[in-house]
């Protein structure tokens, strides 16, 4: 077959237009179908316009028997008119089915007005036409395989005009239609024969053509043409809507036809592949061929699957080729094309070198470049080369064919994209294209394919070059720099060109941008964009082979889908396009290809040695050697650099920055703004941020210092987020560069600080000059500051060395911690010194407190530095800061909860966390506060506090107080003080009415105080009161401060309850003395204290011997009162009775006697001056976790089990010593364990008198105001023995007396009292005859009343009580019953009131007779039965 045979760009296509000589429309307008139409009647001009009011189609659905179900949203149908109707000769075709120019359906347009027509001329017409044109379609024989590729179906469509037969034809049969209506019969009675006694056109038409099978197409359609001026009706609707539907499935199915044709013969081609002569090229085009008909029909993602499989089985060919040498198997391809050569061979010759900046005078390098790009200037395009032709000739080169594939790839993905870039050209859509919303998931896979594809297709352009350039060996050197720099160019060239075609062409107004002002936001996740390639700039033009050999996979996209019209076509709020699908993407992948472009630009700039990258600190002495200089000396390597060309770069954007650096900076500028743009969109920060390091070195370099600022600080902070030290430090010189030139001295300064902090914290390499010369310019600049600046301590100052425990002076209170520092500088003068504040790591006082040093000159070098504080205090404390002011410049170091970060090289060996255990020297002065040891529950209560001065000779000494609960009130004003020991007792000096505190002079060296400070508290049930005291005091060698918190228990010790017994003379008292908590109590001594002109007090107990009372066993003392003299006549103002109790609390008494034992051992040992830390913890230890059971034991047995060394938790104390001291305490502690078991109390108090307290207790003697004494005296004869029922006499005797009661309780006048009495018995024991109950007279003399008693059982009764009542009456009626007046109180004394009498039975003797059943027993056993026989009464008694 001739080549001339092949379609050509000149050959007339009836459907989409594919070939380059016509230009090509790449818009979704372009999804179309054809149908011929033939047209013998000259119905086209009136048909056309009628059935576009009806296009496109729409929601076509496609379901070949091989793939899934397809939709195609809308299809074009393009109607044409064929001109030989009647013609029979086939078209000539090439033995290589491509794509074939024809129509999917032919039309045939009748139009016939009455049946006679019909019968004579037009049936025979539409036979011939069938015959000679539609039956190709129909065909099924081998040898129209062939045609598949061609397949159509035919309609046969009738015209009815108005106002002609037809029309009346078909009005009839609507009539008659509407008229059998209304009977069910007249729809199923229709006849079985469509056509036969029919009078309609279109029923014999149907009769005639349509098939008889049910599964045949239905071909023959009826339209109505309205008259003019006339609006279509609803019938007529009717009729075009189902010829739409009849449109679509016939050309749906002739295109299933093709579509399974080219299916099998791609299967068959792709089987004979190991076949010799098999031609990939030849089988390119057949394949292209099914997907261009899916391009057809608008099934974009299958033909997009077609051409990726098609460069897919491109790369085998070449990989097999290259395998084989010399094997041309698959097809022959060019080393390079004519085309190719001919351009590079023109840059060889370029003369026009250009000016730089005149080079394009009108150029706007600061707008997007991708703007100015023409379409004529495109590389990606189809249509540029008959590259189809070429293909078939085998007269391509692999980089055309690449790229031919790709363009095509290209054009499907804007195509589905609805991209406004193919919608430029005018077409009969326009409109409606522009209201269809773009696709930003197809653009942004087409940014990506793009930045794939030349990524690698410029290691394979430019081995194209060389060939054609034919680069060898022989050349000299300068014609090979020359040659390569050329190629090079060109390159440079195709990548800037091809990057912004694909920016120009997926623009779109619904991507929006932000502002080049704004930054990236640090919430973002660093990469949210599927398209997450890496960095394709690493090897500038040419890639790495692992990139050239990474396949580009493709992205499985719904390219058919389209979003809901909108409607206009304005840009739609931010807002709402944030969450456009896609929209990420999209600007990330655009994103990208700036970068691209912007790689090309750079290449540029690196053979003048523009470099825009910033220098990094180690990296400078880094240069790039050319290996053919790399034998020379330096200076013949410098004459051997070779200039650099301006032939090659074709675009005039890259001949304009050639001579230029201030074009140069521009357009980079430009390209990395708008790259950083789309990146803030796609949220990739690092590569924003990455893109903003650019511009600010661009703005720094082009001295722009406002602009770069802000650009300098945000990436600054930005890398220092990265952990990225020493870019960091390049920006941050530069930022504080920039506010230098600006003359903002105070963030100057700010900006050294943190330049000089980020060179210590990175440990990079740093000039020691530049260091201290910037902190020259830190101290000079800082002075004139009006306010302090805050750096961080550790980014100056280094802690090489921290003690992590405190040490003691030997001649005073307080306590030092010791650290090795050093400078980043050389030197510097501390003249405040350095300030450490720690924090309590728990609820103690003071929470934080404060060290000092002296002032101190820091060096590069380690030195020690102690830090010095006056206070005396216990507990763990932390490091919470570091402070050191230079001037105005405030070095600070938060150290809370960073224990770990505080140490530059840590040499610490304990297995613990820096943490400080304070405590005070062992003969510091110490103070304790308890209860006081004197209370009288008459008077306000007191804290004690104990003062110990140790070593100190004080001069002066403060206490105060401050109350830590709720509603306490602490009277300074009233305190006392006493000295111990015979010691003389201090002065009180300060005003008396102040309540702050107490001070006092001249207080010895050990030497012992008390302090009594009494209080008050609003709520009696608190049981514990807190207060925290300091006592600030001073002596020879400085003012110290002692501070601690003290807990106080309120609750009493001891309980005591107290009974009272009247009689007529005398009072008998009991109190109950008992522990008012769990701890036992040991009594000492107790004494009634009273007037002895009043009383006179009488007790059993013995004073002399202690006592030790339990809870459940406590201590009963009796008390005998008599009065002296009546109550009537006593004094005022006598001092009431009161119950004074010595007594000691086991847990204090325990307490002291191990610290005192204790005490003694450790201080006698090596490890004396840790006494007060140990002896603290063993006591704390104890009171915490002894039990009442405990207790109970020592009380008992008198002696303490000290517990093992492993019980008591030495570890938390002996941590926070150092290793020497920590190690030779705990081998001290556990020899002290081993010898001292058992410890015996209150032998072992070495002289002293145990703790003890002592509470005295009012008591005040009840006053009643009558005492009434009763008694039942029965005759003593006959209380020995008295029979049951015998009758008793016994005379109740009352008598009265007013001597107990209140003076002003007899001065009532007219004021009679009267007794009711009763005598009471419980029935079972007693019968009470006589005087039982009545009422008396409260008179003084004995009053005597008879009473019989009968016994009612045996046994010791007692006698009946009696009940005995006072009541106060104005008035006394003699003769007749009284009125019970009002009751007043009286202590009744009943003197029988445990005398009982024996009572026994009236019978001396007794028969009984016992019986044992024989009958019962021989059953059930034994069984006995008792009966009285007789019995004998007793004599009288």
């Amino acid at each position: 077959m001739e080549r001339s045979s092949l379609p050509t760009s000149s050959s007339k296509v009836t459907g989409r237009k594919h070939c380059s000589a016509i230009p090509q429309k790449s818009n979704t307008d372009d999804v179309r179908g054809t149908a011929q139409c033939v047209d013998p009647s000259d119905l086209f001009s009136t048909f056309k316009p009628l059935l576009l009011q009806y296009l496109p189609l729409r929601n076509l659905h496609w379901k070949s028997p091989n793939r899934p179900l397809r939709s195609i949203n809308t299809l074009h149908v393009d109607l044409i008119k064929d001109g030989n109707e009647t013609t029979s000769v086939p078209e000539r075709r090439h033995q290589i089915p491509g794509l074939r120019q024809t129509p999917y359906l032919k039309i045939y347009l009748l139009r016939c007005d009455d049946n006679e027509t019909y019968k004579a001329t037009c049936r025979k017409q539409i036979r011939e036409w069938i015959k000679s044109t539609a039956q190709q379609a129909e065909s099924k024989t081998a040898a129209s395989n062939q045609e598949k590729h061609d397949a159509f179906e035919w309609l046969i469509v009738h015209v009815v005009f108005p106002e002609t037969p037809a029309a009346a034809q078909l009005r009839k049969s609507k009539e008659a239609r509407l008229g059998t209506t209304d009977s069910s019969d007249s729809i199923t009675n229709k006849s079985k024969w469509p056509g036969k006694g029919s009078s309609n056109v279109f029923e014999k038409l149907r009769a005639d053509f349509n098939g008889s099978s049910k599964s045949a197409v239905e071909r023959v359609a009826q339209i109505s043409v309205p008259n003019a001026g006339q609006q279509i009706s609803v019938e007529m609707q009717e009729q075009f809507h189902d010829l739409v539907e009849k449109l679509k499935l016939t050309i749906l199915s002739s295109f299933d036809l093709r579509v399974s044709q080219y299916e099998e013969d791609i299967q068959e081609k792709d089987s004979q592949r190991i076949l010799p002569g098999w031609n990939f090229n030849t089988f390119f085009v057949l394949k292209e061929g099914l997907a261009r008909g899916f391009e057809n029909v608008g099934l974009f993602e299958d033909a997009l699957v077609v051409y990726d499989e098609l460069a897919h089985g491109l790369d085998i060919i070449i990989h097999e080729q290259l395998e084989v040498k010399g094997s041309d198997h698959g097809g022959r391809f060019l080393p390079y094309s004519d085309e190719l050569k001919d351009k590079i061979q023109a840059c060889l010759k370029d003369t026009n070198e250009g000016t730089g900046d005149n080079a394009r005078p009108n150029l706007d390098l600061d707008a997007d470049p991708a703007v100015r790009l023409q379409r004529r200037d495109y590389p990606l395009d189809a249509s540029r080369s008959p590259f189809r032709e070429l293909i078939l000739a085998n007269d391509i080169s692999i980089f055309d064919f690449r790229l031919y594939i790709f363009s095509r790839q290209l054009d499907l993905l804007l195509r589905s994209a609805n991209a406004r870039s193919v919608a430029d050209e005018p077409s009969e859509s326009q409109a409606e294209h522009s209201a269809l919303e773009e696709q930003f998931l197809p653009l942004a896979d087409a940014c990506q394919r793009t930045l794939d594809f030349v990524t690698n297709g410029t290691r394979t352009l430019r081995h194209d070059l060389e060939l054609a350039l034919e680069m060898n060996e022989v050349m000299s050197t300068d014609e090979r720099h020359f040659r390569s720099s050329v190629i090079s160019n060109f390159i440079l060239s195709w990548m800037y060109v091809s990057s912004l075609q694909v920016l120009a062409q997926t623009s779109s107004p619904g991507l929006i941008l932000p502002s080049a002002e704004a930054m990236p936001s640090r919430t973002i996740s660093k990469s949210s964009s599927r398209f997450q390639a890496s960095n394709p700039f690493k090897s500038a033009i040419e890639p790495s082979p692992r990139t050239f050999s990474r396949t580009p996979s493709p992205i499985k996209l719904d390219l058919t889908a389209r979003s809901a019209r909108s409607g206009n076509g304005l840009a739609q709020p931010s807002s709402t396009l944030a969450s456009r699908t896609g929209a990420e993407e999209l600007a990330g992948a655009r994103a990208e290809l700036y970068l691209l472009a912007r790689a090309a630009v750079q290449q540029i700039g690196d053979q003048h040695g523009w470099t825009n990258r910033w220098s990094v600190p180690g990296l400078a002495e880094v240069q790039d050697v050319a290996l053919e200089t790399a034998h020379l000396p330096n200076g013949e390597a410098a004459e051997k650099v070779m200039c650099p060309v301006i032939n090659g770069l074709q675009h005039l954007d890259l001949r304009s920055i050639f001579h230029s650096k201030k074009s140069f900076n521009m357009l980079f500028g430009c390209l990395t703004t708008f790259s950083y743009r789309h990146l803030l969109v796609a949220k990739r920060t690092n590569s924003a941020e990455k893109a903003i390091a650019e511009l600010a070195v661009l703005k720094y370099e082009a001295g722009e210092y406002e602009s770069g600022a802000s650009y300098l600080g945000r990436i600054a902070s930005y890398y220092s987020d990265a952990q990225w030290p020493a870019l960091e430090t390049t920006f941050l010189e530069l930022y504080a560069s920039c506010m230098k030139e600006l003359g903002r001295h105070g963030e100057y300064v700010s900006s050294l600080l943190r330049l000089l902090g980020q060179v210590r914290r990175s440990q990079q390499t740093y000039p020691l000059s530049s260091v201290d010369r910037y902190l020259a310019e830190l101290w000079l600049f800082s002075e004139n500051l009006t306010s302090s600046v805050s750096a961080k301590f550790s980014d100056f100052f280094s802690i090489r060395r921290l003690a992590p425990y405190i040490h003691h002076h030997q001649d005073r209170d307080g306590f030092f911690i010791s650290m090795d520092l050093a400078f980043i500088g050389a030197s510097v003068e501390v003249p405040n010194g350095l300030q450490m504040t720690l924090s309590s790591t728990h609820e103690s006082t003071p929470s934080t407190i404060t060290l000092h040093s002296h002032p101190i000159k820091i060096v590069n070098s380690p030195i020690r530095v102690e830090l010095n504080s006056n206070l005396s205090i216990f507990g763990w404390y932390v490091i919470e800061k570091l402070e050191l002011k230079i001037g105005n410049i405030l070095f600070i170091e938060n150290y809370k909860d960073k224990f770990s970060a505080l140490v530059d090289q840590p040499k610490l060996n304990h297995h613990r966390s820096l943490r400080f255990f304070i405590y005070p020297p062992f003969r510091s002065l110490q103070a304790t506060a308890c209860p006081a040891h004197y209370l009288h529950l008459a008077q306000p209560r007191s804290i004690q506090i104990e003062m110990r001065t140790g070593w100190n000779e004080i001069q002066a000494c403060t206490l105060s107080m401050k109350s830590g609960t709720p509603g306490l009130r602490l009277r300074l004003h009233d305190a006392k003080v006493q000295a111990t020991d015979g010691l003389e007792t201090p002065s009180l000096t300060g005003p008396r009415e102040s309540t702050q505190a107490i001070q006092v002079t001249h207080c010895p060296a050990d030497s012992e105080y008390q302090f009594l400070i009494p209080y008050t508290v609003e709520n009696a049930d608190i049981p514990v009161i807190s207060a925290r005291l300091d006592i600030e005091y001073s002596t020879a060698k400085g003012n110290f401060l002692y501070s601690s918190v003290v807990a106080i228990n309120t609750i009493l010790p001891v309980s005591v309850n107290v009974q009272d017994l009247f009689k007529e003379n005398a009072l008998f008292s009991r109190f109950t003395i008992s522990p008012a908590t769990l701890v036992p109590l040991r009594l000492w001594t107790y004494e009634m204290q009273s007037s002895e002109e009043t009383y006179s007090i009488e007790s059993h107990a013995d004073n002399e011997d202690a006592m030790d009372v339990f809870p459940k066993q406590p201590a009963s003392l009796m008390y005998k009162f008599t009065r002296l003299q009546p109550t009537s006549v006593l004094r005022n103002g006598e001092p009431p009775l009161a119950l004074s109790v010595r007594f000691s609390c086991l847990d204090e008494v325990v307490l002291k006697v191990i610290e005192q034992h204790f005490i003694a051992s450790v201080t006698a040992g090596p490890v004396a001056s840790l006494a007060q830390p140990l002896c603290a913890h063993l006591l704390s230890t104890f009171r915490s976790q002894w039990s009442a059971l405990d207790l109970e034991v020592i009380c008992l047995c008198h002696e303490i089990e000290i517990w093992p060394f492993e019980d008591l938790g030495w570890e938390a104390v002996l941590k926070g010593f150092d290793i020497t001291t920590s190690g030779l305490a705990k081998t001290w502690l556990q020899e002290w364990h081993q010898h001292n078991v058992i410890i015996p109390i209150y032998s072992d108090l070495g002289g002293s008198d145990p703790p003890s307290r002592q509470i005295v207790i009012p008591v005040d003697i009840p006053k009643p105001p009558i005492v009434v004494t009763a008694s039942l005296y029965v005759d003593s004869r006959q209380t020995e023995a008295v029979k049951i029922g015998e009758a008793l006499l016994a005379d109740l005797e009352i008598s009265v007396t007013r001597d107990w009661a209140a003076a002003e309780s007899l001065t009532e006048k007219d004021v009679q009292l009267q007794i009711s009495f009763e005598v009471l018995a419980p029935p079972d024991n007693w019968t009470i005859g006589g005087t039982r109950k009545g009422r008396l007279l409260a008179q003084d003399p004995v009053q005597s009343m008879p009473v019989i008693l009968l016994p009612q059982r045996t046994g010791n009764l007692l006698l009946p009580s009696v009940e005995v009542k006072c009541y106060k009456v104005e008035t006394l009626e003699r003769d007749g019953p009284s009125s019970e007046g009002t009751r007043v109180p009286c202590e009744v004394d009943l003197r029988s009131l445990a005398q009982s009498v024996h009572v026994v039975s009236g019978m001396k003797e007794t028969v009984v007779e016992i019986e044992v059943d024989a009958e019962a027993t021989n059953h059930t056993g034994s069984e006995k039965r008792t009966w009285l026989v007789g019995s004998k009464g007793r004599r009288p008694l």
